[in-house]
């Protein structure tokens, strides 16, 4: 009895949500936005860094800058021309599938910036400066590492372990009878000097398929090891799949998931889209979208958790899958995860329709795989405007001692003539503004018992959270043209809140 009253406690006294729009924080910037006005080929925030309350930046594309802002949104103009430094690297790319672009801070306090490498061209790729921008002559030549070679490679990870910088990333020849693709490994000191008793001075590779596509790379320094999300495409079609490599001897660990694996298949009735990877704390994450209703489009949110050996974690969400139904969008794209303090944050993008274009979304969970309701609009914040472009990198910093997320982006919103321009947008999750009394109208909802789908009318439902008799919250969604799907819930009793403009409303089903 004492667990029913809790609950009944907890779902009737909730804390009120509010329009998306306050969510922004408009004190950053220009109403919440910081706009970079760079040139045509830098279009891109690639990535952002924070460093005593102020933030520093690499754009990207064909074209590399190093930009300063403030921790309220604002250009530092004292820094460099405007706020921004031109890097000499990168440049003369196509563009094409050269987003990624990686800003560190050392040891020694200095900046490091890296790029993708385009070896026709012999261009710089790495890049050392101090906090002030002043480039570091004694790195590398004059400030800057260039690498021999004709081959192309895309990073995917590059960060500072043990004193030396760590490159990961995917490498195709250049040369016209030679398609071979890698995954290659570069190990710099802190000098720009490569490490020579690393594999081939400096550099050790990993042949992969040519029909392997690995779209996120994760390193183990204690063992050396990566753990690669790749697509694949083969006489089986096509599927994703997630495996560790020893780099040295490049064979799977076959202790990891299934003899080194772990697959995502896709099939006419269900579709999986992995796309993003964390390692933290002895656990590994991936995050995606999974439509299993035969490709209907109706896509759900989804993050499993599983420990180091690849398998899943049982006290996660639903043995170890969260699920997520942004039932107003047809396709979501996680971008990113982050976790932080105790909190699981996805960071990524949705199309609603055609005429509200991409959105950014962040969504939020517990350690333990619930929906974080009191994050944002019952756990889930996205932006009011189009402010987000698919070529664009997504990095978020999740303040763990205040409520703002800022995230590195793309967008036309500060452009008078449609271009595209690097951005900055820093969300509050806590609302900023009280948002206009609405009084709920009574709902009404059938049939009850339910097998499928509940109906809703009398109201506008923004998100509906299940719950069984024990508490737990079950399953979560926003419901699309207010029809909440059940038939994956077992039968039961179940207390349902729904939300409505910052009101709720507590009904009871049974589920047959």
């Amino acid at each position: 009895m004492k667990l029913k009253i809790t609950l009944l406690c907890f779902l009737l006294c909730s804390v009120a949500s509010y329009s998306q729009s306050q969510y922004i924080n408009n004190n950053f910037g220009e109403d919440g936005f910081t706009c970079i006005n760079t040139a045509a080929q830098s279009r891109i925030m690639a990535d952002l860094l924070e460093v005593n309350d102020e933030y520093y930046g690499i754009t990207s594309q064909t074209e590399h800058y190093l930009v300063k802002i403030s921790s309220n949104g604002n250009v530092v103009t004292s820094f460099g021309n405007n706020g921004l430094i031109p890097l000499e690297m990168g440049l003369g790319e196509s563009g094409i599938g050269y987003t990624n672009a990686f800003i560190r801070l050392t040891p020694d306090n200095h900046l490091l910036m890296a790029v993708n490498f385009d070896g026709s061209l012999d261009n710089a790729f790495i890049a050392k400066t101090d906090l002030n921008g002043n480039i570091i002559e004694s790195f590398g030549n004059d400030g800057y590492v260039a690498r021999e070679g004709n081959d192309r490679i895309n990073f995917h990870t590059v960060e500072i372990v043990n004193n030396e910088i760590i490159m990961i990333g995917t490498g195709m020849s250049y040369a016209p009878d030679n398609s071979d693709k890698y995954i290659i490994m570069l190990k710099y000191d802190l000098d720009g000097n490569p490490v020579a008793s690393f594999g081939d001075d400096g550099a050790l590779t990993l042949a992969i398929d040519e029909d392997m596509s690995p779209k996120k790379i994760h390193y183990f320094p204690e063992s050396g090891d990566i753990l690669v999300l790749a697509d694949q495409f083969d006489q089986e079609g096509y599927y994703t799949f997630l495996a560790k490599y020893d780099m040295a001897s490049g064979l799977p660990d076959t202790s990891f998931g299934e003899n080194g694996y772990v697959y995502y298949y896709s099939s006419e009735n269900e579709h999986i889209l992995p796309n993003a990877i964390l390692v933290q704390n002895n656990s590994i994450y991936v995050a995606g979208s999974v439509d299993d209703e035969g490709g209907s489009g109706d896509y759900e949110l989804f993050i499993k958790k599983m420990g180091l050996d690849g398998q899943l974690d049982a006290n996660f969400g639903t043995q170890g899958t969260f699920l997520y139904d942004i039932t107003e969008t047809d396709l979501q794209v996680v971008q990113s995860i982050n976790v932080n303090a105790g909190k699981i944050t996805l960071t990524g993008t949705f199309y609603a329709d055609s005429a509200s274009g991409e959105k950014i979304f962040l969504l939020q969970t517990s350690s333990n795989g619930t929906l974080n309701t009191a994050f944002g609009n019952g756990g889930i914040i996205s932006t009011p405007t189009i402010l987000a472009a698919s070529m664009s990198t997504y990095k978020t910093i999740v303040d763990a001692s205040s409520p703002a997320i800022t995230v590195a982006t793309t967008s036309t919103a500060c452009s008078t003539n449609s271009t595209l321009n690097p951005t900055v947008i820093q969300f509050s999750s806590t609302a900023l503004a009280t948002a206009p009394g609405h009084e709920m109208q009574p709902i009404k909802y059938f049939p009850n018992p339910v097998t499928g789908s509940l109906y809703f009318e009398g109201e506008n439902i923004d998100t509906a959270e299940v719950y069984d008799v024990l508490g737990k919250l079950v399953y979560s969604a926003s419901p699309k043209h207010n029809t909440l799907d059940i038939s994956r819930l077992q039968s039961g009793i179940y207390l349902i809140k729904v939300f409505v403009e910052g009101n709720t409303r507590n009904i009871k089903i049974i589920k047959e």
